[in-house]
Order: C-alpha cells, then sequence, then structure tokens
C-alpha cells in the first residue's frame, strides 16, 4: 500500500520489519534461470556466452538506477543485451526473439512461491512479542502477488512495496509509523538494501545470510553495532 498513511498503536519493545525475496521465500533462483535460459538463447544465436554474461551484468546493475527492479526490468536488461550484440553483428531483432523475452518475463514475475523450512513458525512466534511489517522492493503488482501467493499477509500489520530501499525510504517509514530507529530492527539478505541503509539511520539489523545472491546486492556490511548475522530464518526466535 501507499507509504502516505497515518498509523497509531503502542510499540512495543521493538518493531521489526522484515524483507520478503529471498528472505521468507526463494527468489533469486528464479532469476538466475531467467539468465541461464536467455544465454542459451544467444549462444545458440553464435554469440559467447561468458561474453554475453558480462554485459547482462552490467546492463543489469545499471538498468536497476533508471527502471527499478523486478522482471519487467530484467527482461529489459536482456533485451538491451541483446540488441547490443544484434547491433555489433548487423543483425535484426525477430518475433521469435520477443516471444523468448516475453515467456522468461512471465517465468520470473508467477514463479511459485513456497516459504523456507519454519518461515511460518516463526512468524507466528514472532508476531505473539512484536508488531511484524513486511517491506519489500520492486513493482507494487508483481511483490504483491508474490505476498499473496505466500499467504503470509496475515502476519504482518501491513505491507510495504517500497521502489528502492535507502536511507530516505526507512526514515520516511519510521516518521510515518511513529518509530524511532532505535526501536526497530530490519531483517534481511541484501547487505545493500536490508543491512546497510536501516544501520545508517540506527535501526538494528539481521543479516539472514544466503550461499547465493544477486551480485547487486553484494557489498561490504557496514551495521552500526545493533546487528546479528544468521543462516536460518528459525533463529530469530533466538535473537528476539
Amino acid at each position: 500500500m501507499s507509504l502516505f498513511v497515518i498509523y497509531s498503536f503502542t510499540v512495543m519493545s521493538c518493531t521489526l520489519f522484515i524483507d520478503a525475496d529471498d528472505t521468507l521465500w526463494e527468489n533469486f533462483a528464479y532469476f538466475e534461470a531467467a539468465r541461464e535460459r536467455f544465454l542459451a538463447w544467444m549462444e545458440q544465436g553464435g554469440y559467447a556466452r561468458n561474453e554475453v554474461d558480462v554485459v547482462l551484468n552490467r546492463i543489469d546493475s545499471e538498468r536497476t538506477h533508471e527502471i527499478g527492479f523486478g522482471s519487467m526490468g530484467y527482461r529489459e536488461a536482456m533485451r538491451r543485451t541483446m540488441l547490443f550484440f544484434y547491433e555489433k553483428t548487423g543483425r535484426e531483432k525477430t518475433a521469435r526473439d520477443t516471444v523468448l523475452l516475453d515467456e522468461i518475463q512471465r517465468s520470473v514475475h508467477l514463479h511459485p512461491v513456497e516459504l523456507y523450512p519454519g518461515v511460518a513458525e516463526t512468524l507466528a512466534y514472532l508476531r505473539e512479542k512484536y508488531p511484524l511489517f513486511l517491506v519489500t522492493k520492486g513493482v507494487e503488482d508483481e511483490q504483491s502477488g508474490k505476498v499473496e501467493r505466500a499467504n503470509v499477509a496475515g502476519y504482518f500489520k501491513d505491507v510495504f512495496v517500497i521502489p528502492d530501499k535507502t536511507p530516505a525510504q526507512y526514515r520516511e517509514l519510521m516518521s510515518i509509523l511513529a518509530i524511532s530507529p532505535c526501536d526497530a530492527w530490519m531483517i534481511g539478505n541484501s547487505p545493500r538494501s536490508d543491512i546497510n541503509p536501516p544501520a545508517e539511520i540506527g535501526m538494528g539489523t539481521v543479516l539472514v545470510k544466503k550461499e547465493r545472491a544477486w551480485d547487486f546486492e553484494e557489498v561490504p556490511l557496514k551495521h552500526n553495532g545493533r546487528f546479528h548475522e544468521i543462516t536460518d530464518f528459525r533463529q530469530l526466535k533466538e535473537i528476539f
């Protein structure tokens, strides 16, 4: 929902903000599958797989600042990568290329959503002790669709879909909800999105470390001392 909503409730000992993609459920793997399918298509067309991969990663990182996150943004990164190589070789983009890009985009947009083991039980435990808010970045309809398919909205006081996770966005959340950052924690898998920005404004943070992650999200940690690192969402019950 929109950020511009006034809330009034008594804050308990702390308020927990929780990420969605790759924190509550798998998401990165579906982008990886999309990337593999695109690279295979380009390789069949005579282009070196590793060269296409390098250009795709560069364009994908660049486009996040221009057109945001989500499956449509990734489709655009693949389209631009395709055109980059086609223009170098004098090749025209075809209807089959467009069909492929559309199919890949839909596979990411509508991918199955299955909670990681223990997530539902842990959310139920935390909900009894603290106010919970889900904070996810991306496109409204795409992220809301995943939340609906995951059937997790009932654990949270509200769900926020924001374009990006920046210190300014976190400050706005704190202001709207009338919460001091020192009484709030952000929990998620991304140093770039879930740890560094909230830590900068004084929130506590918990990194749910994953073995595989999007390169764009992997930046050096800059926490403020109020920090925990875990490898399993269920470990939150040992912290909170």
